[in-house]
């Protein structure tokens, strides 16, 4: 009997651990194999959207070393409806406390960002979004940047 109890209880705990995952209707991600991003180089992210009623949360996903000089990383964010639209946006994306301390969580070295985008968003139009990310800060050369993602959840 006491074996039974184990198992059930260590079922539930599962399905409670399952439950609480991140639920992604979207997500992508770019890796910079020599851990640079060049200002040239567009990410682009490709999705299809057959939801207009429900409500989502768009994220930046960015892992980092220790190595990136900056406190902050400013995007260009470019999202492409299904009739040809288009909106633009300046994202700032703080990544440290002035006193350097990074904001994301990490373990050794690597630190990884989920900096929100949009929130609260319903797709206006069903149909093929492309969202274009480019980074805008003022060196063409970012070191220390491992990957860019974007997921909508």
């Amino acid at each position: 009997m006491k074996k039974s109890l184990n198992i059930v209880a260590v079922a539930a705990a599962s399905c409670l651990l399952w439950a609480c995952g991140t639920d992604y209707v979207y997500f992508k991600n770019y890796e910079f194999e020599d851990r640079t991003w060049e200002a040239a180089d567009v990410k682009q992210f490709n999705f299809e959207v057959e939801d207009t009623v429900s409500r989502n949360d768009f994220y930046i996903h960015l892992r980092n070393d220790g190595s990136y000089p900056y406190r902050n990383l400013f995007l260009f964010v470019e999202l492409q409806f299904p009739n040809g639209k288009k909106a633009i946006d300046t994202l700032e994306c703080p990544l440290a406390a002035p006193s350097g301390e990074w904001y994301g969580k990490g373990l050794g070295d690597l630190v990884d960002h989920k900096i929100a985008y949009k929130q609260d968003v319903m797709f206006p139009l069903t149909g093929a979004y492309l969202l274009n990310v480019r980074q805008a800060m003022r060196e063409d050369t970012l070191n220390g940047i491992y990957n860019i993602g974007f997921s909508i959840e």
